[in-house]
């Protein structure tokens, strides 16, 4: 009898498992993954800056 039991029990864990596995989401695809390079020699000087707000200014216009 103590037998029967454990292999009751077995099967009921197994099956409340199984179906908190088959419950869960597959994983959403994540965005695409974006990496930009800042080029820190193009703003030496004076105008460096400015001359980057004005081109990014032109680029959005």
């Amino acid at each position: 009898m103590k037998r029967f039991s454990f292999i009751a029990v077995s099967f009921i864990f197994a099956a409340i498992t199984a179906v908190s596995a088959f419950g869960q989401t597959a994983a959403q695809p994540s965005a695409p993954f974006k990496m930009a390079v800042i080029n820190t020699e193009a703003f030496d000087g004076t105008d460096g800056i400015t001359r980057y707000a004005t081109a990014m200014n032109a680029l959005e216009a």
